[in-house]
């Protein structure tokens, strides 16, 4: 009886030591992306999180992948190839940022984050001395 006890007891803990490792921990997760550019991108002045910023991965100037931020941000870009990139961050009413010479490896995450500047008005539209001034 003893046995048939000891070995219930065994195989219940047994069982909840696989369950416990089964168990994603979200900073391993983060941890072992693989061919992947991710990150998050902010309002430069109030360093809240922007959406819908379109961002955009080339290579050889050749336009790759197209990803837009979620409500909190944030963007995941999965990359095929390994190789050189260029993305670009771009939002109405905001200045476009370019990151060049990105270098991606095959068996290595990257981590992009931006911090984004607003247009001010008088830039969106020409002065009127530029006329002027021709």
């Amino acid at each position: 009886m003893l046995s048939k006890s000891f070995m219930f007891l065994s195989t219940a803990l047994l069982g909840s030591v696989v369950c416990a490792a089964n168990e994603i921990d979200p900073e391993l997760a983060e941890a072992t992306r693989r061919n992947e550019v991710y990150g998050n991108v902010v309002h430069a002045q109030t360093k809240s999180n922007m959406k819908d910023v379109h961002v955009t991965a080339y290579v050889d100037s050749k336009k790759m992948k197209i990803q837009q931020t979620d409500n909190e941000g944030n963007y995941s870009i999965e990359i095929l190839k390994p190789g050189l990139y260029k993305f670009v961050f771009e939002k109405n009413g905001f200045k476009k940022i370019v990151k060049e010479n990105i270098i991606i490896k095959g068996d290595e995450a990257f981590v992009i984050n931006i911090e984004m500047f607003e247009i001010p008005e008088m830039d969106l539209f020409p002065s009127l001395f530029n006329f002027l001034e021709k």
